[in-house]
């Protein structure tokens, strides 16, 4: 649960299904940019979660970065790393790489000292 990583300031990163995230991605998606600031907004679903987990419902802003394949579709992950000097979108775009490269599930990995980001 993003919500439980963002308290406990675990730096992770998480892929975003862009058809089933359209309420939050739909203005990041229609845009030019590569990255973004993103508010999230717990649903309902997720408000009971979080009270069942003793963890604040308060919305979150973390960084949404896009990520084009040569096919050209693209893929949206969300990251705790707010500082974009420090972890470049492109490193990003690189590790996102070799880390799909190598295994598929899971659609979220968590950043760790090894990570050369």
């Amino acid at each position: 649960m993003i919500r439980e990583r963002f308290d406990r300031d675990v730096r992770f990163c998480v892929r975003l299904p862009v058809k089933k995230w359209t309420s939050i991605l739909a203005g990041f998606m229609n845009s030019s940019r590569v990255e973004g600031i993103l508010t999230i907004k717990p649903s309902a679903f997720m408000r009971k979660e979080c009270y069942d987990r003793d963890l604040s419902v308060e919305p979150i802003e973390l960084r949404a970065i896009k990520v084009r394949f040569e096919t050209g579709e693209v893929e949206v992950l969300l990251t705790n790393l707010m500082d974009s000097e420090k972890w470049p979108a492109s490193d990003f775009d690189e590790l996102y790489h070799q880390r799909w490269a190598i295994d598929s599930p899971p659609s979220h990995f968590l950043l760790t000292p090894e990570h050369s980001l």
